[in-house]
């Protein structure tokens, strides 16, 4: 009882100090960002919140269609450091290669940032209204930090919505605020956490139902090669072919799994990006007002 008790405390400790995520948002008076604003070439006539609302909509709109995410060397490579005694602590260093996506999943983040910067700064800036709008849409893909351990942002699509509709119910944005909080998107960190319950879950919920089914496949071919192997260990059949296919088993539900949940999390980013450019498409704002004095 008293070795229980202290493996709880250990894990309850780990789980407080996993808490101590750092936030997401810009540090006010960073001196950093102030240079780098300050030594941003831009019109004479151009303000400091036209900047960070360009710059954040440069972020936003980076969106490369990198297609689905496939299992590759270097996630073979990750999976099998980690069996190996010793050496899980070290496949962190390996990484899993998520190519240009990586940079198109942490866009979103960035450009939450500077939204929320821009409103810092001027909370009543005629660019107010459209970066409230565009940060709700925004917030719907930005990831990061933990749901269990913080780190993450404060408020999300619903909050800056609500407050777009209480500040600004007569703008354009405002009064587009209704038809967009009802606009069926989904949720990338958990259609992520489908595909690990289920490989291609998250796939079949967003509408990639082949994709989806092709994930499935391979988790269930891979897990089969591993228990046809395990067998074969346990009953003494031929070790080093046993082992063989017991490792490329293992390694192989290990990159079909993990690219399984991240291509989840790309498919999200795709169908809330189809269901946003068709809902502008049928809801045209004027162009911001940049430059308008």
């Amino acid at each position: 009882m008293r070795r229980f008790l202290l493996v709880a405390a250990f894990f309850f400790v780990g789980m407080l100090l996993s808490g101590c995520a750092p936030s997401p948002y810009l540090i006010p008076g960073d001196a950093k960002l102030e240079s780098a604003l300050a030594n941003l070439p831009r019109p004479e006539t151009q303000t400091l919140d036209e900047t960070l609302f360009l710059e954040a909509q440069a972020f936003e709109a980076y969106r490369p269609d990198v297609g689905p995410i496939l299992p590759t060397p270097q996630m073979a490579l990750q999976g099998c450091l980690f069996i190996i005694p010793g050496m899980g602590p070290f496949s962190g260093f390996v990484g899993g290669d998520l190519g240009s996506y990586e940079i198109r999943r942490r866009a979103y983040v960035a450009a939450a940032q500077f939204y929320e910067e821009l409103l810092r700064r001027s909370p009543e800036s005629p660019l107010a209204a459209r970066s409230l709008f565009r940060l709700g849409w925004c917030y719907r893909n930005a990831l990061i930090g933990s749901y269990l351990f913080g780190g993450s942002f404060r408020r999300g699509s619903r909050e800056v919505f609500a407050e777009l509709s209480m500040r600004y119910p007569d703008s354009p944005e405002g009064k587009l605020v209704s038809d967009a909080r009802h606009v069926p998107v989904v949720n990338p960190f958990w259609m992520k956490v489908f595909s690990g319950v289920i490989p291609g879950a998250g796939q079949w919920y967003c509408g990639e139902t082949k994709n989806g089914w092709i994930r499935f496949g391979a988790i269930n071919a891979s897990a089969l090669v591993l228990g046809v192997g395990a067998v074969g260990l346990a009953h003494g059949a031929n070790p080093f072919l046993s082992g063989a296919l017991a490792l490329l088993g293992f390694v192989a539900v290990d990159v079909t799994w993990t690219s399984s949940m991240y291509d989840a999390e790309r498919a999200a980013f795709d169908y809330n990006e189809r269901i946003e450019e068709e809902f502008h498409r049928r809801h045209p704002l004027p162009p911001p007002p940049i430059g308008v004095r």
